[in-house]
């Protein structure tokens, strides 16, 4: 499942690193905080052409998984129980 596979990579987030999304990758820059929600995203004219288009599904994909990984618990079991039960979906 897809979102387990976000979940793993926003669990080991680091700056600098990657996390694989549906239809597009979040690359971290060196100078980053893991796991912060906040960010300035930058992206290829590819997926958006200006301020006002969003309705590629990539970028809905990945905005709809970033408000799922950033509102988790913060406890670790409970995520990995989230994580199941969306997995049987």
């Amino acid at each position: 499942n897809q979102f387990s596979i976000v979940s793993q990579g926003w669990d080991n987030d680091r700056p600098g690193g990657t996390i694989q999304f549906d239809g597009s990758v979040l690359r971290r820059g060196e100078d980053s905080v893991s796991k912060n929600p906040f960010l300035v995203v930058q992206v290829d004219r590819e997926l958006i052409r200006n301020h006002n288009d969003l309705d590629d599904p990539r970028i809905l994909a990945f905005v709809r998984q970033l408000i799922l990984l950033s509102s988790q618990h913060a406890d670790p079991s409970a995520r990995s129980e989230l994580r199941r039960l969306l997995s049987e979906e």
